[in-house]
């Protein structure tokens, strides 16, 4: 039933829910495809898989997802019944198809700090982190995947499961930090806790040719670049002229950079393997939604 999905159209998540709420159940505005809403706010843009369904987290404590295959006349249907969370999720789900699954998994973390695996299928919840132990005091961030399958030899030496990354939005001073889960079982495989880095509320990136994590954050080094095979070691990068970085950082794979855009109105771009700035943009403004590239 549709009374029970996200707040969103076709398009995307709306800001009000007026066009839904309206109507009655099942109709929706004469210039959209379908419409629904549970009357909750979605802070994030809904997650998509093409031809098959759009994931939507909300304030709600559950997830949702709703069917969208071309042609078909239950698009916008729910796919399967809210999943319910610990926690209040404000962070953007991932989907991804881990190896061994037949379909893509769920991942995603709530406001009191726990990551999720989901079935696409069912909307079940397969694990939560760490054995149910909280990774920090809050997940906003979306998670970042790291498929073993795809990777070299030195991270398939270190691990032998999918990895994902999860990085926290403590308010404590001085305890964020990133976790590395199995995808398979969720547990920890990797804990990386600095000390002094800031809230991260934008997306991390993995590279696979250098095996590290490109860790934005809204701390005065506000990004960082760690060695996702060792936690103790040092970080590779460390930038302090940035400012904060809630938008994240995005990867391009045919650059081989990484972009990023600050909240001070800098955008730049880094190689992946030298870590080295390789250009940059001042815009005059403040930038705090994510970047988007094409590569």
């Amino acid at each position: 039933m549709r009374s029970w999905s996200s707040s969103i159209r076709r398009l995307g998540a709306r800001s009000d829910q007026s066009s839904c709420a309206s109507r009655a159940p099942g109709t929706a505005r004469s210039d959209a495809l379908w419409c629904s809403t549970v009357g909750l706010p979605a802070l994030q843009q809904p997650f998509v898989d093409l031809g098959k369904a759009i994931y939507q987290s909300t304030n709600g404590s559950f997830f949702t997802a709703n069917v969208i295959t071309q042609g078909a006349p239950i698009n916008g249907n729910e796919k399967w019944r809210p999943s319910l969370t610990r926690g209040v999720v404000q962070a953007r789900p991932l989907a991804v198809t881990p190896n061994g699954a037949s379909e893509p998994a769920l991942f995603v973390g709530d406001q009191l700090g726990y990551g999720y695996r989901l079935g696409s299928g069912t909307g079940a919840i397969t694990w939560t982190s760490n054995g149910g132990v909280a990774l920090g005091q809050v997940i906003q961030a979306p998670a970042v995947f790291a498929n073993r399958a795809n990777a070299n030899a030195a991270f398939q030496a270190k691990y032998t499961s999918d990895v994902v990354f999860f990085g926290t939005r403590n308010n404590t001073a001085g305890t964020n930090s990133v976790s590395g889960l199995r995808a398979d079982t969720g547990a920890s495989v990797f804990t990386w806790q600095p000390g002094g880095l800031g809230q991260i509320v934008g997306a991390m990136a993995f590279d696979y040719g250098t095996n590290t994590l490109w860790v934005p954050s809204l701390g005065a080094t506000s990004l960082q670049v760690v060695n996702a095979l060792d936690a103790t070691a040092a970080p590779l990068l460390s930038v302090s002229d940035l400012g904060p970085l809630p938008g994240g950082v995005v990867a391009n794979g045919v650059l081989r950079e990484v972009l990023v855009a600050s909240q001070t109105g800098v955008v730049r771009g880094y190689g992946t393997t030298t870590r080295v700035k390789s250009w940059e943009v001042a815009t005059g403004q403040a930038i705090t939604a994510p970047l988007v590239t094409f590569g």
